[in-house]
């Protein structure tokens, strides 16, 4: 589930995941990457945020 949600998040590409925790469930891959999606663009906004702020 982490390795999902790190890799839609876009901070490192984690490789692949090791036995026996390889059999995920589709909708927990999903939550997971919609998560990571979510954090991504968090993220970009606060640090866009703090950038403007330094202005």
């Amino acid at each position: 589930i982490e390795k999902a949600r790190i890799a839609a998040a876009g901070y490192c590409r984690p490789g692949p995941v090791r036995s026996p925790y390889h059999h995920l469930p589709q909708e927990y891959a999903t939550a997971s990457a919609a998560c990571g999606e979510r954090w991504r663009e968090l993220r970009a906004r606060l640090a866009a945020a703090r950038t403007n702020d330094q202005k």
